[in-house]
């Protein structure tokens, strides 16, 4: 059995974040130029959203380089742009533009557009000026990002110190990422949201003609409702004392009018900020919560991974899996399964309490969520790329709340596990369960509303935060800057975000007055079909929907409006990941073709069809586990293959998987003749 879990939001008809319509011819194609077309919902005017591009140059991979927009013989901005190497001197406001100084996108209500050339590691900083006004009481929201260039290299915003001497700390700004690859051998386009740092604008990434699943990324909701959300998932945390000093608020909150929340902060960042804002140690600290996750996984007298052991395949590269235990001086031992010379080795935890340490110390718990690398011990360990791969994919599954597990932890794991994540680990020892959490809060919020990055190793994790194509016809990106507030009116329509995993999240309608929760029912229907009607209870509605052919479908939720609200509905597009399993009940024999000169040996391999999930529409048959060496494809229908000149008293391996409509693929059954 599968089901989706939607999320249902509500806000001002009028305020509704859309990408650019896929639908919509993007703007001339240029050589070698990458269309980059930005969407304002934010209500303020165009003159008042600033931006700044940062990026190096790929055919050199250099200094640091800053986007500079050109102008024609009358000094408007054509929408062409060049990269060029940072100065040694200036301030980044000399390329900074508004939008309103950008050429209006073809066939794009609020839209804009500009062209930018070959770029990686791009960042658009996105700035907002809330009035032009010096006597307004927002007027202090007003300036744009100021960062000064020192030496060729751009001073980025302090954005976790009230006392930035740049004065950037009370500017509401944001960033996305993307990079722009054009060659003779094809285009590599990618494209992320990211909350590694913050979060602080909605920001919501469409590609046309991507060549993935995914074709969008980022967060549309309305600003303060994601704020909002955020700040109730700390708030009621167990320890609500650390998870709230996320929330940043401007240096005076004197001004009614004025944002009450600056931005939220990752946990990580929190944590390596100059200023004590998290604790350092949090999943180390036993005196402050009663309860020490490291000490329960790793360096207890009893701890999990003393007592079981650690099992990780390398998702990059080589796929090797290691395996081992924490040892007596609290090392972590993983030796190769398949040569027991290959180790890695990872150095005990440390901890530290002191704020201020120099030379810096990075306690685990930094380590973990800011994507810091395990140190590895002494020179046991054969491979450097080891046992980052191995850091890495241990600090994702602690993140999403998978460890402590006896399961063998893979990229493949935790994709199946999606719907999972963040809840608390039934094998942590008590007080574990009813503490914490111990993994990643904010991750948890913010992912709670969409696709967004959120931790540094976020993208095994979500595969769908990024965004990409390697073919370029007449493609452009797409940004959408999301509303700022949750609009005061009766008027609400309804926004879904597709989640693509199985599991139970939850369904939530968020009405425009906090004081009015919505009340009534939501309609489901998919592909035009109605599935079912289900009440809202305290604003939420779950519903469960079964035996749809996995694919991707077009999913509609109707609201029905109250005294209070009016109907609205939304359509999202949703993929429904298969339940495929293998066949069963394998069996292989052998048998005798006489023939007038010789006689012929055939291995006949029969099974039936998986007992759950998805019928398969194909079953493929294989003689090895990696599934290279194909020999047949066989119709779902037929459960019976035949294996023709094959030797007597010769052993022979056989792996079949089934695959659906969608062409997904089971993991493989074997069956061996002997």
């Amino acid at each position: 059995m599968k089901w989706l879990s939607i999320l249902f939001v509500c806000f001002q008809l009028t305020l509704i974040a859309q990408p650019p319509d896929p639908a919509a011819p993007p703007p001339a194609p240029r050589p070698n130029l990458l269309p980059i077309v930005l969407v304002n919902n934010t209500t303020l005017p165009d003159n008042q959203v600033h931006i700044v591009i940062l990026g190096r140059n790929p055919a050199n991979s250099g200094p640091q380089g800053v986007i500079q927009f050109l102008q024609n013989p009358s000094g408007q901005l054509t929408g062409v742009t060049e990269l060029i190497q940072v100065p040694t001197t200036g301030n980044t406001s000399t390329y900074s533009v508004t939008l309103s100084q950008l050429p209006s996108a073809p066939n794009t209500p609020n839209g804009r557009y500009f062209y930018v050339p070959a770029i990686e590691s791009g960042i658009i900083f996105f700035s907002l000026a809330f009035s032009n006004d010096p006597q307004d009481p927002n007027y202090k929201f007003n300036q744009p990002l100021n960062m000064p260039i020192n030496g060729g290299a751009v001073q980025q915003p302090n954005f976790t110190d009230p006392a930035d001497p740049n004065g950037n700390y009370n500017t509401i700004f944001d960033i996305f990422e993307f990079t722009f690859l054009p060659s003779s051998a094809g285009t590599n386009i990618s494209a992320n949201a990211t909350a590694v740092s913050f979060f602080s604008i909605p920001l919501y990434g469409f590609l046309s003609g991507a060549n993935t699943a995914h074709s969008n990324t980022g967060l549309f909701l309305p600003r303060n409702s994601i704020l909002a959300s955020a700040q109730n998932f700390f708030a009621n945390a167990p320890e609500a004392a650390q998870w709230n000093q996320l929330v940043l608020h401007p240096t005076s909150t004197a001004d009614p009018a004025g944002p009450s929340i600056l931005r939220i902060l990752s946990t990580g960042k929190a944590m390596t900020a100059s200023q004590l804002i998290f604790d350092r140690n949090y999943l180390d600290n036993q005196a402050a919560y009663g309860y020490s996750y490291i000490a329960d996984i790793w360096t207890g007298p009893n701890s999990f991974y003393k007592m079981h052991d650690l099992t990780m395949t390398i998702p990059i590269g080589n796929g090797k899996t290691f395996t081992g235990r924490v040892q007596g001086d609290n090392t972590l031992r993983l030796t190769n399964i398949n040569d027991v010379n290959d180790v890695v080795i990872f150095d005990a935890p440390t901890m530290v309490f002191d704020p201020i340490v120099n030379p810096p110390i990075f306690p685990t718990s930094i380590q973990i969520f800011s994507g810091i690398k395990f140190p590895v011990h002494m020179d046991e360990s054969k491979d450097q790329e080891n046992s980052t791969q191995l850091s890495k994919l241990l600090q994702e599954a602690i993140i999403a709340g998978l460890v402590p597990t006896t399961d063998i932890l893979s990229n493949q794991y935790l994709e199946s596990k999606q719907g999972k994540y963040y809840d608390v680990n039934s094998k942590l020892t008590p007080p574990g369960g009813t503490t914490g959490p111990w993994y990643d809060l904010y991750s948890k919020a913010l992912h709670s509303l969409g696709d967004i990055y959120t931790f540094a190793f976020d993208e095994p994790l979500w595969p769908q935060v990024q965004i990409g194509a390697n073919v370029f016809t007449n493609q452009y990106l797409g940004i959408t800057i999301g509303p700022l507030q949750q609009g005061a009116s009766s008027a609400t329509s309804v926004n879904m975000i597709q989640r693509e995993q199985t599991g139970m999240c939850t369904a939530i309608v968020v009405g425009s007055s906090a004081s009015l929760i919505p009340t009534g029912t939501v309609t489901f229907s998919i592909d035009g079909q109605v599935l079912g009607t289900v009440p809202l209870i305290n604003g939420r509605a779950f519903f469960e929907i079964t035996n749809i052919a996995p694919g991707f479908h077009n999913l509609t939720a109707s609201y029905s409006g109250d005294e209070n609200y009016l109907p609205s509905s939304g359509t999202e597009q949703v993929f429904v990941k298969s339940t495929l399993t293998p066949p069963t009940n394998l069996r292989v024999t052998q048998i005798k073709n006489r023939f007038a000169t010789q006689t012929e040996f055939v291995n006949v391999i029969t099974w039936e069809a998986p007992t759950t999930g998805h019928p398969p529409a194909l079953y493929k048959i294989y003689r090895d586990v990696q599934l290279t060496d194909l020999i047949a494809t066989v119709q779902g229908e037929r459960l019976r293959f035949e294996d023709h000149n094959r030797r007597k008293g010769r052993s022979y391996s056989y792996f079949i998987v089934s695959i659906d409509t969608a062409g997904q693929v089971s993991s493989p059954a074997e069956v061996v003749f002997r």
